[in-house]
């Protein structure tokens, strides 16, 4: 549980700088050595980060269990930071910082995460801040890691061909020497990192000399751990945007039937606290701009005041199980959806009970649902040249 929730406004990106860091040096192992030993043994290593979570993986056959537990214990347990790697990473995610602020979705989602949630929190910018980075000493690197890095702070999670039995007493003997922590007062702080901050709708827009306009909508949504709420709110996002083409609405009233959108789609992400339903496209400037966003409110509002039919609900169960299945085609992905519901509060047990609740979803829950959601408060955001949108 060290993801950007956790870490104040300030210092927005030091999660990322402390997760990269990981692998780049530990007690055991400079770079170089850790490296060459995944190298050796064909050892997948990763890091991934999000508002709710760092993530690090490891992917190994079953005669490396050891080796793999090895390196992940010095990874989560004795990084050392060298500052050589430091300046060097620095470097590295000041200029990703950069580069995401001139990507087309990137500002827009930002800016619209942070008019919902305010500056902290999950309205984090989702690359950090360069002025946070060029700021960050190695020592709140290392006091960061201390903190947050600790074993009753980790879920560990294991997918695949073992003895779990063997698994756990191995388990227990690399840790044996880390002492729990105290964890940091953070982790609880729930409602001043995530409560939506909307009173009223609001519509911001960024001007930039370009050929399109990008505009995005979201509107506060409900957390993992609301279960049928979040179930049927996963089927409304695959009818409104997150279907492939033209089995979306978004698509086919906007792309297909009316040529208007180069782009066009919506996302609903899994988060801990309050998420955000995400609708967004990319249109030429003036009228198009105008008509695709009418058209977007007419999309997810009609989802709140027409039920789906019966053929519309079963296609839809199938397209949302379909998706979910798929997501699990490898260990890795079934590990990391187990470790995702258990620390979002939902718990584990919700991989194998999620195509449950979806075959159990009414047309009537699914409007419910979409008219909760979709007649709150929401956010306008619309990236484009000057005065795209009059």
């Amino acid at each position: 549980r060290a993801g950007m929730r956790v870490v104040p406004p300030e210092q927005a990106g030091l999660q990322q700088f402390v997760l990269d860091l990981l692998s780049q040096g530990t007690e055991k192992y400079t770079n170089e050595q850790f490296a060459q030993l995944l190298e050796d043994r064909a050892i997948s290593f990763g890091v991934s980060l999000a508002p709710d979570y760092s993530q690090v993986t490891i992917t190994a056959v079953r005669d490396d269990f050891d080796v793999a537990l090895e390196a992940l214990n010095q990874v989560l347990f004795a990084a050392t930071f060298p500052e050589e790697e430091v300046e060097q990473e620095r470097t590295q995610l000041v200029n990703a910082a950069r580069a995401s602020a001139l990507r087309v979705f990137d500002p827009v989602y930002d800016a619209a995460r942070k008019a919902i949630y305010g500056p902290g929190g999950y309205g984090a910018p989702s690359a950090g801040l360069p002025e946070a980075y060029q700021a960050l000493l190695r020592d709140d690197l290392m006091n960061f890691y201390h903190r947050f890095y600790i074993p009753n702070n980790i879920t560990l999670v294991l997918v695949g061909d073992f003895n779990a039995d063997e698994a756990v007493e191995k388990i227990k003997a690399a840790t044996a020497s880390q002492a729990a922590g105290e964890l940091p007062p953070e982790i609880g702080a729930l409602g001043a990192l995530t409560t939506p901050q909307l009173a009223e709708t609001q519509t911001i827009q960024q001007e930039r000399q370009m050929g399109t306009v990008f505009q995005v909508l979201a509107w506060p949504a409900p957390p993992v751990s609301r279960v049928q709420e979040y179930v049927a709110l996963k089927l409304v996002n695959y009818v409104v945007g997150g279907a492939p083409l033209s089995a979306s609405r978004l698509f086919f009233e906007i792309r297909e039937r009316r040529g208007l959108a180069y782009a066009t789609a919506s996302i609903y992400p899994t988060r801990q606290d309050i998420s955000a339903f995400v609708a967004y496209a990319q249109t030429d400037p003036g009228p198009d701009a105008q008509q695709t966003y009418d058209l977007i409110l007419q999309v997810v509002q009609d989802m709140g005041q027409t039920p789906l039919t019966e053929r519309q609900l079963r296609e839809a169960k199938d397209g949302v199980i379909g998706a979910f299945a798929l997501d699990q085609e490898t260990n890795a992905e079934r590990a990391f959806f187990l470790g995702l519901f258990e620390l979002s509060g939902a718990g584990y047990e919700l991989v194998d009970q999620y195509i449950d609740l979806v075959e159990g979803l009414t047309s009537e829950e699914v409007q419910a649902v979409a008219q909760q959601v979709f007649s709150q408060p929401y956010v306008r955001v619309a990236l484009g040249p000057p005065g795209a949108l009059q």
